[in-house]
């Protein structure tokens, strides 16, 4: 959401690769990988 809102595009990116954001322990989110 955050790169979409900066204009890139990134629906050429699959959905399988993202990993779990954690803040203090607990799961808050997950980020897609973009270039690799």
């Amino acid at each position: 959401a955050a790169l979409r809102k900066l204009g890139i595009d990134t629906s050429n990116v699959p959905d399988t690769i993202t990993e779990v954001a954690y803040g203090h322990g607990k799961p808050v989110g997950r980020i897609r990988a973009v270039g690799f």
